[in-house]
């Protein structure tokens, strides 16, 4: 698959696309590392769909937005796992 944004498979234009849902005000979405690499790699193809107010009355909203990652992304830090050092268990033994 070439970069090029005007390539045309089967007379559609290739897009690079993410969707997300969230019934949250925020964030709106949060996309993995993977996702915003690729949407800076890819910025001439890449979509984000994001449907917002999923569980509110009026209805959902859908948002469409081409090259994400012009905006400005807030990093979330979540932490893996923990750590325990052998001198402090066998401390406690």
């Amino acid at each position: 698959m070439g970069s090029s944004p005007t390539r045309l498979t089967n007379e559609f234009p290739i897009r690079c696309r993410t969707f997300w849902k969230t019934a949250k005000r925020e964030p709106a979405s949060e996309p993995t590392s993977h996702e915003k690499r690729t949407a800076e790699d890819r910025r001439d193809c890449y979509w984000l769909y994001v449907v917002t107010r999923c569980k509110q009355p009026e209805g959902p909203k859908l948002i469409t937005l081409k090259d994400p990652a012009r905006l400005e992304w807030d990093e979330i830090r979540k932490i893996d796992h923990y750590a325990l050092r052998l001198a402090s268990l066998e401390a406690k033994t």
